[in-house]
């Protein structure tokens, strides 16, 4: 409940909010990278692009920059 809630620090963007417009931006763009009936047959399994594995993991990488492991 607290995405709903919680604002992101030093702004009045709940974190729901921010979500929403981070999947909202990515589906824009996987529905101009895409053939229209790829993109309506993705709509239809109903996915959230977040969920997508793609093998990139921008978090790993960053780890391992700090040096984690």
């Amino acid at each position: 409940m607290k995405l709903f809630t919680e604002k992101i620090p030093g702004t009045d963007t709940p974190y729901v909010t921010a979500v929403a417009a981070v999947q909202a931006k990515a589906n824009n763009g996987l529905s101009q990278t895409m053939r229209p009936d790829s993109y309506t047959k993705y709509q239809q399994m109903n996915l959230k692009p977040e969920n997508i594995e793609t093998g990139f993991d921008p978090w790993q990488d960053y780890l391992k920059q700090k040096g984690g492991k």
